[in-house]
């Protein structure tokens, strides 16, 4: 990955990260690295006391219409993977959790969209 797509990855976390926080979540851990797959942001959803493990996906062009389409089916296979060891190492084996996806459309260093994907599969 480039520089500059990393760069964009990481603003694009943190406008997810605020959006969640305004929305009533709790931030626990950005980028949980493990065995070459990481998880962009671990929330607590205080309305459902779930963990949830959030996949950020930002784009600069307008033309992706569906940002739903933006996270794969590989790449949800990796997250799942990574997730019961992060409960694991946390002692939070017993929590309720799902994942999340966050789709970013910026253009002139302002967000143009942004969807919430909820329970995604």
């Amino acid at each position: 990955m480039s520089k500059y797509r990393k760069i964009i990855g990481r603003y694009g976390e943190k406008i997810a990260r605020n959006f969640l926080e305004n929305k009533g979540y709790n931030y626990i851990q950005k980028n949980f690295k493990l065995w070459g797959g990481e998880i962009d942001l671990v929330m607590k959803d205080l309305r459902t006391d779930e963990i949830v493990f959030v996949e950020v996906k930002t784009r600069r062009k307008e033309d992706w219409q569906y940002l739903d389409e933006t996270l794969t089916h590989r790449q949800i296979g990796n997250i799942k993977k990574i997730i019961p060891l992060f409960l694991l190492k946390y002692n939070l084996e017993d929590s309720n959790w799902r994942i999340d996806h966050i789709g970013i459309i910026y253009k002139d260093k302002k967000i143009v969209k942004i969807e919430h994907f909820v329970a995604i599969d």
